[in-house]
């Protein structure tokens, strides 16, 4: 027995709405991943200068050293990080594009 399907017409061009567009989503993630790998960078190449300075020094006490430590790499892995979180909250809270 065949089924009978419902005629449905074709959309106006005034129905029709653009996809949204994942791409916005994705550079945004794209730029907050290539800032936290730049960050990264930049920290183990603050690191390597503070091993060959620092670190290899027998008369500096552990806890100087790593005062120091916490001052140049986390610094330079959570400096702005105001503005990395801001970014990453605006891709968290855009409107789902999909139908309910």
């Amino acid at each position: 027995m065949a089924h009978i399907l419902p005629y449905l017409p074709l959309p106006s061009p005034s129905d029709i709405k653009p996809p949204a567009s994942p791409c916005s989503t994705l550079s945004r993630n794209t730029i907050i991943n290539d800032e936290i790998g730049q960050r990264i960078s930049k920290a183990s190449q603050a690191f390597d200068r503070l091993q060959a300075s620092m670190w290899q020094r027998h008369g500096i006490h552990l806890n100087t050293k790593l005062k120091i430590y916490k001052a140049v790499v986390f610094t330079t892995l959570t400096g702005d990080l105001d503005r990395l979180l801001e970014a990453s909250q605006e891709t968290e809270s855009l409107p789902s594009q999909l139908p309910p």
